[in-house]
């Protein structure tokens, strides 16, 4: 029977641990790239929710800014105006 030397027998186990090992760096190496997907994923729906409620944001500044003025183009004579705001508002 043949057996190899010692050396040899030793750098075999060695090549073998650096395959296992390299082997596990590459599976966790996966794994962040698969969280780091998810993650990317996520900042992609949270920035089109920004977007969407800075649109509605927008909206409702022009909703109230109309209402602004159509109390203001009703004026303070109105007997509605004096009878529902306290003078010191609608002056």
């Amino acid at each position: 029977m043949f057996t190899l030397p010692s050396d040899k027998t030793n750098l075999m186990r060695g090549a073998e641990q650096q395959a296992t090992g390299l082997s596990q760096v590459n599976a966790a190496i996966q794994e962040m790239d698969q969280g780091i997907q998810k993650n990317a994923a996520m900042v992609e729906q949270s920035a089109a929710a920004v977007h969407a409620l800075a649109k509605e944001a927008d909206t409702m500044a022009e909703l109230t800014a109309q209402f602004g003025a159509w109390r203001n183009r009703r004026g303070s004579s109105s007997r509605r105006t004096q009878a529902y705001c306290p003078p010191c508002i609608c002056r």
